[in-house]
């Protein structure tokens, strides 16, 4: 299932207050990000109050408060912290990628872009002088 660039960044986004996820010792996730890096840290005893044989609040909570259905059905069945987080990391970076697509730039990013090209314009400009001076 495709996902346009406004979905993208949505997903990414932080959810309404009422939506965020508590995890067992009380902790608020808001986004996917947090999602990610909350699983580095949960104990065993919380991921297991979480993760069950029938249950998995987070894919729960992927689907029901982000809207991502494609997540939610790869984290289903996730048990480990490590495939949790891989499967984070694979869906956060193809969401990342797809957020940028055809986002226009700031003014400020255009003026860096031409502050690079000028400095790299001058700096070609004086190497090239200094050979040409030196040759002739």
């Amino acid at each position: 299932m495709k996902v346009t660039p406004e979905e993208a960044r949505e997903i990414l986004s932080k959810v309404a207050s009422k939506h965020h996820f508590k995890l067992h010792l009380g902790t608020d996730i808001t986004n996917l990000h947090e999602l990610e890096e909350a699983v580095d840290i949960i104990s065993a005893d919380s991921l297991k109050h979480h993760i069950g044989d029938k249950k998995n609040d987070f894919s729960s909570w992927v689907r029901e408060c982000v809207g991502d259905d494609h997540l939610a059905r790869e984290l289903k069945d996730k048990k480990t912290k490590k495939a949790i987080k891989g499967a984070l990391i694979k869906r956060i970076s193809y969401l990342e990628k797809k957020a940028a697509e055809g986002k226009p730039i700031s003014a400020k990013e255009w003026m860096m872009y031409g502050q690079v090209d000028f400095m790299l314009g001058l700096i070609v400009g004086f190497v090239v002088g200094i050979v040409i001076s030196i040759l002739l």
